[in-house]
């Protein structure tokens, strides 16, 4: 599980961000926790800006809210979470890929209302490069293996060798 977890003076308290792969599209999706942002319903909102190695910088992206609880590892509970799943785009080129977050809260002032930001923070996320070829099965793979290894054996009975 892919998270990044801020306490509530902003500061990052801790993250979790997988390997990714260079032109994979909505294949990962990163949580993110804010010690403040207790309720279902809130007034916080999420954005990230990426910056690939390639240095093409992709966003402001808003992030959408969890319609449930996530369990956050750190934390070791369920908590109200933002996500974002990740396109092609964002992992179009392999390397490192510099992700800043950004938690506003939304503030009323007499008639006006206006978004500060409460938590900050950059993280660092690898993109390994994508390797080039025919996409074959795991398990199948594994199965005729098995059924190569059977008929070698059967064979092998058939000729009195085993």
């Amino acid at each position: 599980m892919n998270y990044i977890y801020f306490n509530e003076k902003g500061r990052l308290k801790d993250k979790h961000l997988d390997d990714m792969v260079a032109t994979s599209h909505l294949a990962d999706k990163i949580y993110l926790f804010y010690d403040l942002d207790l309720e279902l319903e809130t007034e916080y909102s999420t954005s990230l800006t990426f910056k690939r190695s390639d240095g093409f910088e992709i966003g402001e992206i808003e992030c959408l809210r969890e319609a449930s609880l996530v369990f956050n590892p750190s934390a070791d509970k369920e908590m109200p979470a933002f996500s974002l799943e990740l396109g092609s785009d964002v992992l179009a080129v392999c390397g490192p890929l510099k992700i800043t977050v950004r938690y506003y809260q939304t503030v009323v002032v007499g008639e006006m209302s206006r978004e500060a930001c409460k938590a900050m923070g950059m993280v660092v996320a690898n993109v390994l490069e994508a390797v080039k070829g025919e996409p074959k099965s795991t398990v199948i793979s594994n199965i005729n293996r098995r059924i190569d290894a059977l008929e070698d054996r059967m064979e092998a009975l058939e000729g009195g060798t085993v």
